[in-house]
């Protein structure tokens, strides 16, 4: 679960948007929210957080969730036009 404050958490879904394989081992809603999560490495104890990365390199505290809401959207819009392209072609998907 990636956690953008104490307001707002993410978690992976199984939603229509979760279909949209962007990474070969994982669904491309699940792989941006996998990425956002606060993480330790155990060998050198560094903590990679993408909210301060975000608020520090980004000067945009919200890009996180901003990414997200991209993310769905290019989701949501592909499977659209692949439905559509498969009904023209009496495809199943």
């Amino acid at each position: 679960m990636a956690q953008r404050n104490r307001n707002v958490s993410l978690k992976p879904s199984k939603s229509r948007a979760a279909l949209m394989i962007i990474h070969p081992n994982a669904a491309g809603l699940d792989w941006v929210v996998e990425r956002q999560c606060v993480k330790t490495d155990k060998d050198s104890g560094i903590v990679s957080d993408a909210n301060d990365w975000a608020a520090d390199t980004m000067n945009d505290p919200k890009y996180p969730l901003d990414l997200i809401g991209k993310v769905v959207a290019v989701a949501l819009g592909t499977r659209k036009i692949v439905c559509s392209l498969a009904r023209e072609n009496r495809i199943s998907w």
